[in-house]
Order: structure tokens, then sequence, then C-alpha cells
């Protein structure tokens, strides 16, 4: 059992809060290293737990499906290039459409297509 207010250390999510609705926007989520998912739509937290999560999950993994098909779609097979393309999710990198790569689709697009290359 935690003592009220006691952080523990989970990824956040990047929440609007709405005092007059004491409603919860959530727009984003966070990973322990900081790289921000953004939802493609925003989800509110209202009603019963089971129904907002769920949606909350689902955004999540299109958010996630959506930068790996970001990451493929950028991807160059070239060395120099591809040195490049996987760094763009380091600290501070930004992608051309101006937001930080998410390296989960950074490791999973470089799996798919060195698979793609032994196959």
């Amino acid at each position: 059992h935690l003592p009220h207010g006691t952080r523990v250390d989970t990824p956040d999510l990047e929440v609007r809060r709405h005092e007059a609705a004491a409603a919860v926007t959530m727009l984003a989520s966070r990973s322990f290293e900081g790289e921000v998912l953004s939802f493609d739509q925003s989800v509110q937290a209202t009603g019963r737990i089971e129904v907002w999560l769920a949606h909350l999950e689902r955004a999540m993994l299109r958010a996630v499906h959506t930068a790996i098909h970001d990451a493929l779609d950028s991807y160059d097979p070239s060395p120099a290039p591809r040195v490049a393309w996987a760094l763009r999710g380091s600290r501070n990198a930004i992608s051309d459409e101006g937001r930080s790569a998410v390296s989960q689709a950074t490791i999973v697009t470089s799996q798919l297509k060195w698979t793609d290359a032994i196959g």
C-alpha cells in the first residue's frame, strides 16, 4: 500500500484537465525515456472506466501503428542515410514532419527491413 501522493513509475499520459466538467482529456502518452506518442484523437476520461480505458488502448495502438508506418515510409536502405534515419529518434532529434521519432517504431522497422533483406 502506497501513501497518498506517492509517484509510481509508469509512463505518463499527457492530459488536459477541464475543471468545470471535472473531466480529463488524454492527448498523448509519454514513455519513461520522455518520448511522446500523440494520439490521432483525444480520449475523454469520463463515464465508465472500462469504456474510456478501451478507447485509450485503441488510441495508443493506432498511434504506434502510425509511428511504424511513418518509419517504414521514411526508411532508406543505404548506409549513411540509414544511420541518420535510425538516430532521428534520439533525444532532441526531430523528423522532417517536425516531431521526434519513436524508438519502438525505429526498432520494429529496422527488424522488418532486415528480415525482408535476408528472406
